[in-house]
């Protein structure tokens, strides 16, 4: 995904200004038949989900998905932004897995952030990036105890943005649409919260 570097983010992140609670993080990648010619084990052969690669902590009031990208990829290490071991962990499976679509080095590193909606569903669902900026963790998933935040690595994701198998569309309430909408329309002109297309560390 995008690296996102600014210090208001990173403060805002960190204060814990409002209640604070722990996201846990999983991998989604597609199945695939280990018989095969060509295919590639992974620690989930099976394709899946992954076991927890991560928990991270944020502020349930004001942590965007925007924000929970800087935190699963960066930490302040005395003075210095350094890639998180979670985050090396994410490019280690992104890097193992086929790649179908043929994406370049830097591409097959972006991610997307998804859901599983409801228990039956065997494929995430993927959240509108162009809703990350100001869509609330909280907002996004209906319960943090209930529902991990999954990512899915760029190679599993065509080249329309469609997630084969995935069968159900991304829907937030009618308030937190309209809370988007609003926020994003009164920013119209101003300066971006966050710089995009910062070289990763």
């Amino acid at each position: 995904g995008r690296f996102l570097c600014h210090h208001r983010t990173a403060t805002l992140v960190g204060l814990g200004v409002g209640p604070m609670a722990r996201v846990t993080i999983r991998i989604f990648t597609h199945p695939r038949s280990v018989f095969e010619q060509h295919s590639f084990l992974v620690g989930n052969e099976q394709g899946g989900l992954t076991e927890q690669i991560g928990v991270v902590p944020i502020d349930l009031n004001h942590t965007t998905l925007t924000m929970l990208r800087q935190l699963i990829e960066a930490t302040n290490d005395r003075g210095m932004l350094r890639r998180t071991v979670l985050y090396q962990e994410l490019l280690s499976v992104s890097n193992s897995l086929p790649n179908p679509y043929g994406y370049s080095g830097v591409e097959k590193a972006h991610y997307r952030f998804g859901i599983m909606a409801n228990p039956d569903e065997m494929v995430p669902t993927l959240i509108p990036q162009d809703l990350e900026d100001e869509l609330l963790v909280s907002k996004a998933y209906p319960s943090l105890v209930d529902f991990d935040v999954i990512i899915i690595p760029q190679s599993q994701i065509a080249p329309d943005g469609s997630l084969e198998g995935s069968t159900a569309g991304f829907s937030v309430s009618v308030g937190t649409i309209e809370t988007v909408q609003t926020i994003s329309a009164s920013q119209d002109g101003a300066a971006p919260a966050a710089i995009e297309g910062a070289p990763s560390i």
